[in-house]
């Protein structure tokens, strides 16, 4: 079978002793010179994204206990405060005083309240309508229910 490509080969030595022909062998030494310290350098960042890839896998093991041991505090604390047995958006922190608070930014009132304004809002469009009556109201009987006031500032 025929090959349907034949490279062409062009020798350096069928130039001869002359300048051209050691110029060219010359930059040749330079570029072997220069592809060798380019597969050091490959070879050396090969090695260095292995070792960030192992650090960023630990970050993450890291990562994952601390939101283990953050679900552990709030399971502790689903018991010892109702609103946090009912409520799933939680965050501890250390305030200025150096108390641990315990924070619901978003309660599942707030996105009801949320989602009956913009419904509100689709409803009436711009039309300028008092939506005062949309949001829920915390009376003291849902204050008991709930556990809102009781260990926490809302």
């Amino acid at each position: 079978m025929a090959r349907l490509f034949k490279p062409i080969q062009l020798f350096i030595s069928s130039l001869g002793e002359t300048e051209g022909a050691q110029r060219l062998k010359d930059l040749y030494a330079q570029l072997e010179a220069q592809r060798e310290l380019e597969v050091s350098a490959q070879r050396k960042a090969t090695v260095a994204a292995a070792e960030a890839t192992i650090i960023n896998t630990q970050a993450v093991a890291i990562g994952a206990d601390t939101i283990k041991l953050e679900n552990a505090f709030l399971s502790e604390a689903a018991k010892h405060f109702r609103p946090v047995a009912v409520e799933p958006q939680w965050v501890p922190f250390r305030n200025d005083k150096d108390d641990i608070v315990i924070e619901s930014v978003f309660t599942r009132r707030d996105q009801r309240n949320a989602m009956r304004v913009q419904k509100a809002q689709m409803e009436t469009g711009v039309s300028g309508k008092d939506l005062t009556k949309t949001f829920e109201e915390e009376d003291s009987e849902t204050v008991e229910e709930t556990g809102h006031g009781i260990g926490f500032k809302r």
